[in-house]
């Protein structure tokens, strides 16, 4: 689910079919929950993002809203419908406590990003980079925009490795795209509730 979420491609492996989402909510629903939990009115939100994650063993929506004044974060369990428990602040921390110290710097991150998808990194506008552990694998989490164009990747910290960009919905590989390639996903959007 998680691999089909986040447009992830792994190198020697071919996935076939689609993965099952019986039992699980629709981002929609979370989405709701997550308004009536915030008690927010949707007609003050300008922006949101709805994403599948995993979390303790858990799957759950990662609903991100922000409105005029605030910005909210919250996770809804995908099974269940619920809100999940979520020590925001402590995880925060933890994962700051458990990140390797031999990392790539932001400026190493943003040059490896740039020549892996083309883009002059100067001209980026809005850039996010949050440091994240998920079973014991260190990563970035990017967020800019270029050109208009919203972008979101996830780099594992020590390999620069992309492991998601969210401009390419079957999966971004980098050892095979072509400069014409690249061009054409820049004309690409997604929408990030799915």
């Amino acid at each position: 689910l998680l691999l089909e979420a986040k447009n992830i491609v792994l190198e020697n492996v071919t996935k076939s079919g689609n993965a099952s989402e019986l039992g699980l909510i629709s981002a929609e629903e979370a989405y709701q929950t997550a308004l009536s939990e915030l008690s927010i009115d949707e007609l003050t939100i300008v922006e949101f993002k709805v994403k599948l994650e995993q979390e303790d063993g858990e799957m759950v929506y990662e609903v991100e809203i922000e409105t005029d004044l605030e910005k909210f974060k919250i996770l809804i369990n995908a099974t269940e419908g619920t809100v999940f428990i979520d020590l925001d602040e402590d995880e925060d921390n933890d994962n700051d406590d458990n990140f390797p110290i031999e990392v790539l710097t932001e400026q190493e991150l943003l040059d490896l990003i740039g020549t892996e998808l083309g883009l002059d990194m100067t001209l980026i506008t809005d850039l996010e980079i949050e440091k994240e552990m998920d079973n014991g694998v260190a990563y970035y989490e990017v967020q800019f925009e270029y050109n208009g164009i919203e972008y979101e990747l996830e780099v594992d910290a020590v390999s620069g490795v992309i492991y998601t960009n969210s401009m390419d919905e079957d999966g971004f590989d980098y050892e095979s795209e072509t400069d014409d390639d690249s061009e054409d996903e820049e004309e690409h959007t997604e929408d990030e509730t799915e």
